[in-house]
């Protein structure tokens, strides 16, 4: 396995895709659903999975959310940090992006190696997000550990 961004977002996808090539239909989609606790309610049954999902409802930039989960009434959207942080305002655009699109109904995951939380949102704007359930904290150590280890011997 090469451990690129690009490739890690492609494994994420492909697992939570209930009809990828794993042979396990939803099972890692419910899963990874249920650990994250959201506050929400919402039609489970899966509408699509996009990679490199265009954050269109923005007027000045165009930027692409790694993995967007995409439901009748909800979007779980992940952006895959292993390595690098955040860019300047890419996660308040993705969470402006999101907001405008799905009204509110939405979780944004920032997935890094160690659960950091991103330095280009405040503070306050974190704590008032994942308070809310529309942003979750991730790491690869803590929620996907199998790849972490795989992720370590690689490096």
């Amino acid at each position: 396995m090469d451990p690129k961004e690009n490739d890690l977002s492609d494994l994420i996808a492909g697992h939570l895709n209930p009809q990828g090539s794993h042979g396990q239909r939803d099972a890692f989609l419910k899963r990874f659903i249920d650990s994250l606790k959201l506050p929400e309610t919402f039609e489970r049954t899966l509408a699509s999975i996009q990679r490199e999902h265009g954050t269109t409802h923005l007027t000045h930039v165009t930027r692409f959310v790694d993995v967007v989960l995409e439901f009748p009434d909800y979007a779980i959207a992940i952006e895959n940090k292993p390595w690098a942080g955040a860019q300047a305002s890419q996660l308040e655009g993705y969470r402006a992006h999101l907001d405008s699109r799905y009204g509110g109904r939405f979780c944004l995951i920032y997935l890094t190696a160690d659960g950091r939380p991103p330095g280009s949102m405040s503070e306050e704007i974190v704590k008032d997000e994942m308070k809310a359930g529309r942003l979750a904290l991730l790491s690869f150590q803590r929620h996907i550990p199998v790849l972490a280890r795989r992720l370590h011997q690689d490096l």
